[in-house]
């Protein structure tokens, strides 16, 4: 009698150990979708931030090269084949490009133009300004405030004060 109970026992046992309920596979299920939910926008944001750092390479690269330029020149690159770098004119996420002021000795501005709604554009400034009663020639390098496909605001040159700045819409970044 002892053991038809200890057979009926492991039999009830065994049923409950055969896998899992419906209950159980759509609470997991459930569970696991409201954390992808969270996790796919920032890793579409971690996205974005690699093909933006692209642009701010470039142009930090296109500033610095601006710089050389006017020492060997005289004057700053108006195109980006007379700055000798090797950076194409279009990429699949960014077209470059330079301009110089009404003056090619006094400024030029570089950009990165954004052709893509997610990605932010960039843009750069390299000038000669002054610095009490010495020329010194800086580099600005700015990021657009918001994400848009086109051209970042150009940063402002002060002429009467000979000074760079971002422009409004845009903030100063680290080169």
């Amino acid at each position: 009698m002892n053991t038809i109970r200890v057979v009926a026992l492991l039999r009830a046992c065994r049923r409950r150990e055969t896998g899992f309920t419906l209950l159980e596979v759509t609470i997991t299920l459930v569970i696991g979708g409201i954390l992808a939910a969270i996790a796919y926008p920032s890793f579409l944001d971690q996205a974005n931030k690699a093909k933006q750092a692209e642009a701010k390479t470039y142009v930090g690269s296109m500033n610095r090269a601006q710089q050389a330029h006017l020492l060997e020149h005289s004057r700053f690159a108006s195109s980006l084949g007379d700055l000798g770098l090797d950076i194409t004119q279009q990429t699949i996420n960014y077209r470059y490009g330079t301009n110089t002021g009404p003056d090619d000795r006094v400024y030029a501005v570089q950009f990165a133009q954004s052709l893509s709604p997610t990605l932010k554009p960039f843009s750069g400034i390299t000038a000669v300004v002054q610095s009490g009663s010495d020329a010194a020639v800086v580099t600005l390098l700015c990021e657009s405030d918001a994400k848009a496909a086109g051209k970042a605001p150009a940063p402002r040159y002060d002429s009467a004060d000979r000074s760079i700045a971002c422009a409004t819409g845009s903030r100063e970044m680290a080169q």
